[in-house]
């Protein structure tokens, strides 16, 4: 008997939303680590989305971009360690009114 872990790919694959997938699940370890990481800025720190290896951040104020700048390479290396077959090529970070 197959293990979920190996037949949801293939039916997310067959269905067209493997990529959405894979794509959420970046955005949700990622926004997982900027809490474990900067708690105090929990709310000022949304992940917002991956697109085509760009991973988008959004901060509400430039104190928030300027911890996440710093994060950055740890952020990066650490989805890559965890989802090597998820490549996350660069991130960015975007000034929003609301996070």
């Amino acid at each position: 008997m197959d293990s979920v872990r190996s037949v949801l790919p293939k039916i997310l694959a067959k269905r067209g939303l493997k990529d959405h997938a894979q794509a959420a699940l970046i955005v949700h370890k990622a926004q997982l680590f900027l809490e474990r990481v900067l708690p105090t800025l929990a709310s000022e720190i949304r992940v917002q989305k991956m697109s085509q290896g760009t991973l988008i951040i959004a901060v509400t104020h430039s104190i928030a971009a300027q911890e996440c700048q710093h994060l950055m390479p740890r952020l990066k290396e650490h989805l890559a360690k965890e989802y090597p077959e998820l490549p996350v090529l660069e991130i960015r970070t975007i000034r929003s009114g609301k996070a």
